[in-house]
């Protein structure tokens, strides 16, 4: 049975899945207005969507339309211009480890959201791998050298 989108939808679908995908989209933009301005971006794109097959297709679409986003955002030339941006929004309730956060936040993009995805949103690699349009062998290698590039990360916070 397919899902309309209505207001009440875009309303519970905010609800519950806005504070992912702005965590999703920091971690590409390092910045909290980009994150938030992709996260909008992506639901106003909900409007225009007529309807969804099930709850799994609604989240995997956002999450889909907020990481184009910021890719877009990312690669643009007013922000190659004014690469001054680099707030903190991780240090929020929400995560028990901050140092694994800060070492996630210094791995690449590519592996830091495997990683986030994977151990912060519990998605599966094959889940992942069709979030973001890949082969589950390449999310599957992602996650592996993510996990060697963090061991250096997590050794030299213990000196600390």
């Amino acid at each position: 049975m397919k899902i309309i989108v209505d207001n009440e939808l875009i309303e519970k679908s905010f609800e519950r899945y806005a504070p992912m995908l702005l965590r999703i989209a920091y971690q590409d933009t390092q910045n909290q207005a980009d994150a938030e301005d992709a996260v909008q971006f992506a639901f106003m794109k909900m409007l225009e969507k007529r309807d969804f097959e099930d709850e799994n297709n609604i989240i995997a679409w956002l999450i889909r339309v907020t990481i184009n986003k910021t890719r877009n955002i990312v690669l643009s030339p007013w922000r190659k211009r004014n690469a001054q941006f680099k707030e903190d929004m991780w240090a929020t309730p929400d995560y028990e480890s901050m140092e694994i956060l800060d070492a996630v936040k210094k791995l690449p993009k590519k592996y830091g959201t495997c990683v986030y995805l994977h151990y912060y949103e519990g998605y599966t690699i094959k889940e992942i791998a069709r979030l973001l349009g890949e082969n589950e062998n390449t999310i599957g290698s992602r996650l592996i050298r993510a996990r060697k590039k963090l061991i250096p990360f997590l050794k030299e916070d213990e000196q600390l």
